[in-house]
């Protein structure tokens, strides 16, 4: 859940694309956040109000690779960056998360739904859904937890991404990233978790195809070609995925094609927001409201299955 810092936003107009590091927020992608928040939140508690709520899950991740990799690529150069950024990524990250399992923890003889003390040190380290890789079980900790799969892929890719983006260079990255792209979607069609990273990557690898493609040569970065380039992919995504019914829960074996196929959507609407930011027909992303629900996007997702387990209201996931 990454801060929205991408672009410099000047205060009569769109977004510019400077070659320096930028460092004010865009209140697009804030509200974007809120907005698939809230899409999340709905799911959980019916999915039948919002049967394809489970694809804000992807859209996250799409915009995560984005802004981690802008991060990367503006940043990622300057000396002790690396040791600066795993210290900011796990101060943002760990101490809500590891103060919810404590919590769990210290009211487990008083919750309905069990722990499984086996599962903590796996659940602490963002690891507990990582044995489906292999066909094993999830050692999950707590039965309130059953969200936080996607917490754990995020996890893992801030801790590996940074490293491939070091290691391969600035122009050899979107090439990496169309290839682990390719990769994942074949893996989901062979059968591969959908809770795990590689059976999930591609989102987080287009989000880095996309910045890679933003801060690349000056024709790649104007606003109007990067804006075409958004909208035919939001539109062919929208067609190709219409002749399909959406899926209330991603099923096992599913091949993950509306998967593939909303994350190109949400290539396509990543970027347009990037690149228009400012515009005024994009108002109604920049309520003041979804731009606050986005800042706290992370705490909401986290909390939220908890809470509504404990109000006996959620239906998404069955009790454990």
């Amino acid at each position: 859940m990454e801060e929205a810092r991408t672009w410099r936003v000047d205060a009569g107009g769109p977004a510019s694309l400077p070659a320096s590091p930028t460092s004010r927020r865009v209140a697009e992608l804030d509200g974007l956040r809120g907005l698939a928040a809230i899409a999340i939140v709905l799911f959980h508690v019916r999915p039948t109000w919002l049967p394809g709520g489970w694809l804000a899950v992807d859209l996250f991740f799409v915009l995560s690779g984005f802004l981690i990799t802008s991060i990367l690529i503006e940043h990622g150069q300057r000396p002790g960056f690396t040791r600066a950024f795993y210290i900011r990524r796990g101060l943002r990250i760990w101490p809500i998360y590891v103060l919810t399992i404590l919590a769990l923890a210290a009211l487990a003889a008083w919750l309905p739904r069990r722990c499984r003390w086996s599962g903590l040190w796996t659940t602490l380290t963002y690891t507990q859904f990582v044995p489906l890789d292999w066909g094993g079980k999830a050692k999950l900790f707590s039965g309130y937890l059953p969200h936080t799969w996607t917490l754990a892929i995020e996890e893992q890719f801030y801790l590996v991404w940074p490293l491939l983006a070091l290691a391969v260079g600035r122009r050899a990255l979107p090439w990496a990233a169309v290839v682990l792209v390719i990769a994942s979607a074949v893996l989901r069609a062979q059968g591969w978790s959908t809770m795990t990273l590689l059976g999930r990557l591609d989102g987080l690898a287009m989000g880095g195809v996309l910045a890679t493609l933003l801060h690349a040569r000056p024709v790649w970065r104007d606003r109007a070609l990067v804006g075409s380039l958004s909208v035919g992919l939001l539109g062919i995504a929208g067609l190709a995925s219409a002749g399909g019914p959406i899926q209330p829960i991603l099923p096992a074996r599913w091949p993950g094609l509306w998967v593939t196929l909303f994350n190109l959507a949400a290539f396509g609407l990543v970027g347009l927001l990037a690149t228009r930011s400012g515009a005024r027909w994009l108002a109604p992303i920049r309520c003041s409201a979804l731009i606050y629900l986005g800042k706290i996007s992370y705490g909401i997702y986290l909390y939220h299955v908890v809470i509504l387990f404990l109000l006996s209201i959620a239906t998404i996931y069955p009790k454990r």
